[in-house]
């Protein structure tokens, strides 16, 4: 989990050496988390280029940094939410990505494999299609299962999508990683979703003393109540984890 402030980013390095990009903060006239965080993050990893960028929706503070990343050639395939036409950013975005010839698709129920890690796309067409349905919701909800061990990703969804996701998939979204939507905004992390997902590390990334209060104390409480441990970026800065298939443990990389 990267500290990219108030955003979200996240980076995997897969088993076999593929990399994958969750989301890579906003960019601003006055600060790009694309060209002052990541790019030079990467050179620290050792990571030419990202094999997977995933954009969970078109709000600023999750796809913004992905734009200095096209341009310097850093990202081999785009996964994101299909095209809504009547936003002027996600056409530009789109029409960036394609004129350095990188692949976009969008989200639909499917299976990426990367080595002996699955990659499960969750999002419900019909759902994302139906009537009064936020961009917040229509989040990528992604989940990887490497081993015994397991990952959730859920971009900004609120209570709307958790309820049809816990309905849709059940137990299947139970994971030892949540990255908690929404920077742990009051409007998700519902119970019964909670109830479903179970996990033992929740991820929260937000900014410091942020104007939206974010992570509520309401989602804190109940993301305690399952005994779940919480790590966010405005209290800990970057947090990495890794996975041996069996367990993941917090590396100390301070």
């Amino acid at each position: 989990m990267v500290d990219v402030g108030q955003g979200d980013s996240f980076i995997i390095k897969f088993a076999d050496g593929k990399t994958a990009l969750i989301d890579a903060g906003s960019a601003t006239y006055y600060f790009d988390n694309g060209k002052f965080v990541l790019l030079p993050l990467m050179e620290y990893m050792n990571i030419d280029k990202f094999d997977y960028g995933f954009v969970s929706h078109m709000d600023l503070d999750h796809y913004g940094g992905f734009m200095s990343l096209i341009r310097e050639g850093k990202i081999n395939k785009i996964y994101k939410p299909e095209l809504d036409s009547a936003l002027k950013k996600d056409m530009k975005f789109e029409k960036l990505a394609r004129s350095y010839n990188i692949p976009v698709s969008y989200y639909k129920k499917q299976i990426l494999k990367e080595g002996n890690t699955n990659i499960y796309i969750m999002n419900d067409s019909s759902f994302n299609a139906g009537p009064g349905i936020s961009t917040n919701d229509r989040s990528g909800f992604l989940k990887i299962l490497f081993g015994k061990t397991s990952f959730l990703f859920t971009g900004d969804m609120e209570a709307r999508a958790e309820k049809f996701y816990s309905k849709e998939y059940g137990a299947f979204i139970k994971s030892d990683v949540l990255k908690v939507d929404h920077h742990g905004s009051k409007s998700g992390s519902t119970k019964i979703f909670l109830e479903n997902v179970r996990p033992r590390i929740s991820l929260i990334s937000a900014g410091i003393d942020n104007k939206f209060g974010h992570p509520s104390a309401e989602v804190l409480k109940r993301l305690r109540m399952t005994r779940s441990k919480i790590y966010r970026t405005d209290k800990s800065g970057a947090v990495l984890l890794s996975s041996d298939g069996d367990s993941v443990r917090l590396i100390n990389w301070k």
